[in-house]
């Protein structure tokens, strides 16, 4: 009795359609959790924030679109510089039909520590076109000096 068999490549996702397969591990990842996390902490408002420095200053700038300058606080509290607020949603009109939301809002609250060389007394704060740049002085360092035994 003769057999007849033909080997044939496994190929596990052929029958899927390949927009709804990840094409990488880290994005099922991301997506497994992403959905597992509540509804309202995804879309949770998260400014982004660039900070930089020269010879002088520390730069901190943080794009706050849609949020007027006395809906944020800046706060310093022991070296630890705190920026809140919170960017509401307008409200939703019924006879309005929304096709696609992908603006967040809600409260926010960034921290960052401040380096030990800073002038907190220095520090200065703009608002202009929805960005917040904070700039913030440096200290000279402590020079440190052999001290010598007589």
């Amino acid at each position: 009795m003769e057999v007849n068999m033909t080997l044939v490549r496994f190929r596990p996702y052929k029958d899927f359609d390949m927009g709804t397969v990840p094409k990488r591990f880290s994005d099922m990842i991301d997506d497994f959790f992403n959905d597992a996390l509540d509804v309202r902490e995804r879309e949770a408002f998260k400014p982004g924030v660039d900070i930089s420095e020269d010879n002088t200053h520390y730069h901190v700038r943080v794009s706050l679109p849609g949020i007027k300058k006395e809906d944020v606080k800046i706060n310093l509290d022991d070296n630890v510089l705190h920026i809140s607020g919170e960017r509401r949603q307008e409200k939703k009109q019924d006879e309005v039909k929304y096709h696609l939301l992908e603006t967040s809002y809600g409260k926010f609250e960034r921290a960052f520590t401040l380096p030990e060389n800073v002038d907190s007394e220095s520090i200065k704060a703009e608002f202009k076109d929805g960005l917040l740049h904070l700039a913030i002085e440096k200290k000279e360092k402590k020079v440190s000096k052999q001290i010598s035994i007589k």
